[in-house]
């Protein structure tokens, strides 16, 4: 559902804008920019944050690739 209606009355337009992006579709359907849509239930997008001096200490040198990879860095804190 088309939701850039109701960004203006909810003050939508105010918040942070990474917050919003998600739920944004492009007429090229690309994601991040272009009409705000509503999601399903439960529709989010995750992200893993971290301290940059924190990474060499569990091992890490370059970006994970999987999320095992992930799982397995992070137990050694």
């Amino acid at each position: 559902m088309n939701l850039d209606w109701l960004r203006y009355s909810f003050g939508w337009d105010h918040g942070p804008v990474p917050q919003l992006s998600q739920n944004r579709v492009a007429e090229d359907g690309t994601r991040g920019s272009g009409t705000l849509y509503g999601m399903g239930l439960n529709y989010s997008l995750t992200g893993v944050f971290t301290t940059r001096s924190w990474l060499p200490k569990i091992g890490m040198t370059t970006p994970p690739q999987t999320l095992a990879e992930v799982r397995r860095l992070s137990c050694k804190s």
